[in-house]
């Protein structure tokens, strides 16, 4: 990812070393957000100046006014996900979660379930 390229990393899956890898890619004003979990995933030691950095325990004290500020930025049109490409039926889960594991993801791997996967008898449960 190119260096000063993103507004906003948000790791919702908290891996070790995360937040170091991405921190060249965060503009100056930027935020890096990590939900932590069983992953590990801490925010960087050695953040880029004027980066901010925040962790789910600074959600959890005031989560409405951090959603109402990504609510601002994805209406505004400021805010945009990335999504790899292509995108995985379900009879693909298999390549798709190769594809996860492997070097170079960046944003995340859709599934999305088509008519033929249905004609073929997959099916999804969420």
């Amino acid at each position: 990812m190119p260096a000063d390229s993103v507004d906003i990393v948000f790791d919702n899956f908290g891996a070790k070393g995360t937040a170091d890898e991405m921190m060249h890619a965060i503009r100056s004003g930027g935020t890096f957000l990590v939900l932590f979990g069983g992953n590990g995933g801490t925010v960087s030691s050695h953040p880029k100046a004027g980066v901010k950095q925040l962790d789910s325990r600074g959600l959890v004290a005031s989560p409405k006014r951090g959603l109402d500020q990504l609510k601002e930025l994805f209406e505004a049109g400021n805010l945009q996900p990335r999504t790899m490409q292509p995108t995985y039926g379900l009879a693909q889960v298999a390549q798709a979660f190769t594809r996860l594991r492997s070097h170079g993801v960046l944003g995340k791997i859709a599934m999305v379930p088509s008519k033929s996967d249905k004609a073929n008898g997959y099916a999804l449960m969420v």
